[in-house]
């Protein structure tokens, strides 16, 4: 199992938004691809995803993260336990 905490994740979350102030979306996307399996601790990775897919014209790929998101938590919120 992998340690995620945020005490590690948090300045790399940070790092990468300056990296995508500067124009270059590549640290937003990957790391918004690695924590969307974390996504109920770290949220932040779709608006890192959003970010990263806006910089790149990525219209297509911003709409499907908006409808995956949405099942995501509509899934989430039919969880009885």
């Amino acid at each position: 199992m992998v340690d995620i905490n945020r005490s590690v994740i948090g300045p790399l979350i940070i790092e990468a938004k300056d990296w995508l102030q500067k124009g270059i979306p590549g640290p937003s996307l990957k790391l918004g691809r690695d924590l969307w399996l974390w996504a109920e601790e770290f949220p932040e990775c779709y608006d890192l995803l959003d970010e990263a897919y806006a910089a790149l014209g990525r219209e297509p790929l911003r709409k499907l993260l908006r409808e995956a998101q949405a099942f995501r938590k509509h899934c989430d919120s039919q969880r009885t336990t």
